[in-house]
């Protein structure tokens, strides 16, 4: 087993893999998305990466710090699928550092306990201080808040639908009660869970693994059981398959969700292709060289994209742009969006700065006449001005808001 781990160390391509990874290959996330993606993975790599033998030989403070601040970094970016990653990992580290192999009682107190309860502690408080803060409980989450005040569909299929709250906006009821709810109640049929089977098998084949599912189909049942012999790859495997359980129970479903565990995948990949090589030395060794080369040029495909993309007409380039316009103004601005018949929510204008009495511009969709009427009096300090926009692609069409219709 130290060979095969010692041979993957060593192993180029493991290097080439998972630089393919920081870079990014799929241009069709956000650079904000990936980031968060690589982030999350690695640091799940590193909570994966830690063997019995290796906590006896190494047990050093810097690799406490590291899980510590990983598991803080999953608690707040994927709270489920890190605490489905954290339980089997954190069962074993304690059986591997209190069992008759682990190492001295005074070490593993001075590197490991204090180290991690003294972090684990702080990241706790803040998490609390922040939830505080934003939604008055220190157990409530700001998502919490959010589920509880808009959504219908519950966050797992096993649960039942929730009372349908107040709207004031018909954008946020059509897509709670449309698209939301038409996602919770396909899965409670046969066929429609099915489908999510295939989208889930489709989503990790093409965003998750992408190019680096070649070598894993290519050898799958060679792979599974060379893997299946050693302990630890057994209990990655496992690992994997309590993830993946785990967030097909839930009622949405993305490929990001995955991201805790990337680093085992990427080692998954890499002994595909090693093994490729051993069984097939002349199409193993060309595919050995072909997917690292194909990564590269996916990299520089994505780029070029990004690059060359027009951007004129989107979101991501009017908001920002009309802020900056309204920064350089005097005084403090109120703008009420409206949308067109073909707006997606996923293109949403409106969200606001925390302190939203004191921001220099505040965002509010359209109401009826009488709610807008009263926004406005709440903010008659500021410069009113009406946002419409068209489509998702156009350009809006900024203009003064007439508040003399209030007087009417």
């Amino acid at each position: 087993m130290d060979e095969l781990y010692a041979d993957v160390r060593g192993n180029m391509l493991d290097v080439i893999c998972m630089g393919a990874s920081a870079l990014g290959i799929d241009g069709r996330h956000t650079l904000r998305n990936k980031s968060a993606v690589r982030i999350r993975g690695l640091l799940g790599a590193e909570l994966l990466g830690r063997r019995c033998r290796g906590i006896r030989r190494s047990a050093r403070v810097i690799i406490t710090v590291v899980m510590a601040v990983g598991l803080g970094i999953l608690a707040n970016s994927r709270p489920f699928e890190g605490l489905l990653l954290g339980l089997p990992t954190g069962a074993v580290l304690t059986v591997c550092i209190f069992g008759k192999n682990g190492p001295p009682l005074s070490v593993t107190v001075k590197r490991i306990i204090l180290p991690a309860f003294v972090l684990l502690t702080l990241i706790v408080t803040s998490m609390a201080y922040y939830n505080f803060r934003i939604t008055g409980h220190p157990l409530r989450l700001p998502y919490q808040v959010y589920e509880g005040t808009y959504a219908v569909a519950p966050l797992f299929v096993w649960q039942n639908p929730r009372p349908e709250p107040t709207y004031h906006h018909q954008v946020i009821r059509d897509f709670q009660k449309t698209e939301m709810m038409a996602t919770y109640q396909l899965q409670h049929s046969i066929g429609g869970f099915g489908l999510k089977m295939l989208f889930f098998i489709w989503s990790l084949v093409t965003e998750f693994f992408n190019i680096y599912a070649i070598p894993l189909i290519a050898v799958v049942t060679v792979l599974a059981r060379h893997l299946w012999r050693y302990r630890w790859t057994r209990f990655g495997i496992i690992t994997c398959v309590i993830l993946f359980c785990g967030v097909l129970s839930g009622t949405y479903l993305s490929a990001h969700y995955f991201s805790p565990i990337a680093g085992i995948n990427y080692f998954f990949v890499v002994t595909a292709i090693r093994l490729w090589r051993r069984h097939e030395k002349k199409g193993g060794k060309f595919m050995s060289w072909f997917i690292p080369i194909l990564a590269l040029f996916m990299i520089g495909k994505s780029l070029y994209e990004s690059l060359s993309k027009d951007t004129s007409s989107a979101l991501g380039f009017h908001r920002p742009k009309l802020l900056r316009q309204l920064d350089r103004q005097d005084g403090k601005h109120l703008i009420i969006v409206e949308y067109g018949p073909t707006h997606s929510a996923h293109y949403e204008w409106v969200y606001n700065e925390a302190d939203i009495d004191n921001a220099k511009v505040v965002w509010a969709r359209k109401m009826e006449k009488k709610q807008d009427c009263k926004l406005a009096e709440y903010f008659s300090d500021r410069r009113i001005w009406s946002l419409e926009i068209g489509s998702d692609q156009s350009t809006p069409n900024l203009a003064p808001y007439q508040t003399e219709l209030c007087q009417r």
